[in-house]
């Protein structure tokens, strides 16, 4: 077999992997972006706050991750980075420690809170534009920020909303 074909082959293969690593990461995945009544009610989430780049936030999860593996965790964006420098952007991550009406473990609040996190009780919102989008990779952060703020600014845009 020619030396070329291995080659052609070689690349081809690397591209059919990189192709299916992007999908899996949600390249292809439609974002749908809609206004609801969430149905979780209130909710106690645990935080910490970070000022800078988006794509350092995973640093947040992780460590709220660590704490609590068992609890959803929720990303709280407060800047759209294309308005506002990288730098300022502003966002709070943590465990959700409650929703509607459960009362939060005191294990779990001592926990969190011996690790510099603090406490928010977030009372039910009457409605929400949300969008979701896969987290499989370290590449969907990136796809994600890369795909889903766009279809929130113009939904947001279109519809008047201020959100």
């Amino acid at each position: 077999m020619p030396l070329e074909a291995v080659l052609a082959g070689l690349v081809l293969v690397t591209l059919l992997t990189v192709l299916a690593y992007l999908g899996h990461s949600g390249l292809f995945t439609t974002v749908t972006v809609s206004t609801l009544e969430p149905a979780t009610g209130a909710i106690t989430v645990a935080y910490k706050t970070r000022l800078g780049h988006y794509k350092d936030a995973g640093e947040l999860f992780t460590e709220s991750y660590c704490l609590l593996p068992d609890r959803e965790q929720l990303g709280i964006y407060y800047d759209d980075p294309e308005g506002v420098p990288s730098a300022e952007c502003r966002c709070a991550v943590g465990p959700v420690l409650a929703q509607g009406g459960e009362e939060p473990v005191k294990e779990e609040v001592d926990k969190v809170l011996e690790a510099g996190f603090r406490i928010l009780h977030l009372p039910k919102p009457e409605y929400v534009v949300t969008a979701s989008f896969p987290f499989t990779t370290t590449c969907s952060i990136f796809l994600g920020v890369w795909r889903v703020y766009p279809r929130l600014r113009d939904y947001i845009a279109a519809r008047r909303l201020c959100a």
